[in-house]
C-alpha cells in the first residue's frame, strides 16, 4: 500500500505549494455519486455537498445550489469530508488557506452524457458564482 499511497501524498503537498505560491487560498474539490439506498433507508438529497464544519464560506455553495437548481440540495448526511475522501487530505484540514470539499450527486441523475454535462455545468456555474472564480469550460449538452 506505502507504494501507492506514499506518491499521491507527496504530489499532493507539492501542488499544494505551488497553488499557494500564486493563489492565497487553494480548493480541493472531489466529485462522487452515490446511490440513493444506503443500508436500508432512502436519501433524499440529490446534490450533497461535504465540507470541513469550520468553512463556513462554503455553506453558500449549497445555498446557490439551491436556488439555481431543481434538485434537492442539501449538506450530504451522515458523512462529513474526512470519510469520503480516506484520510489523504487529514493533513489540510486545519489549514485554514485551503478548503477542501465534496461535490456528491445521486447516481440516477448521471444516466446520460447529457446528464453529465447538466450537472457539471450547474456545478461550474456555482462555484464560479460562489467563489468569483472562472472554471475550465464545460462542453454543450
Amino acid at each position: 500500500m506505502g507504494r501507492v499511497c506514499a506518491p499521491v501524498s507527496k504530489k499532493r503537498f507539492e501542488l499544494t505549494e505551488k497553488i499557494k505560491a500564486k493563489h492565497p487560498h487553494v480548493f480541493i474539490v472531489q466529485i462522487h455519486t452515490f446511490s440513493p439506498l444506503y443500508n436500508g433507508e432512502w436519501r433524499t438529497v440529490d446534490l450533497g455537498i461535504i465540507y470541513k464544519a469550520q468553512d463556513r464560506r462554503l455553506a453558500h455553495l449549497i445555498e446557490r445550489l439551491r436556488a439555481e437548481s431543481p434538485y434537492n440540495v442539501a449538506h450530504n448526511e451522515p458523512w462529513g469530508v474526512e470519510s469520503v475522501d480516506g484520510g489523504i487530505f487529514n493533513a489540510f484540514y486545519q489549514e485554514t488557506d485551503v478548503s477542501i470539499f465534496t461535490l456528491e450527486v445521486k447516481n440516477t441523475l448521471l444516466k446520460t452524457k447529457k446528464d453529465v454535462r447538466r450537472i457539471a455545468r450547474l456545478f461550474a456555474h456555482a462555484l464560479e458564482e460562489s467563489f468569483d472564480i472562472q472554471s475550465a469550460h464545460v462542453g454543450n449538452a
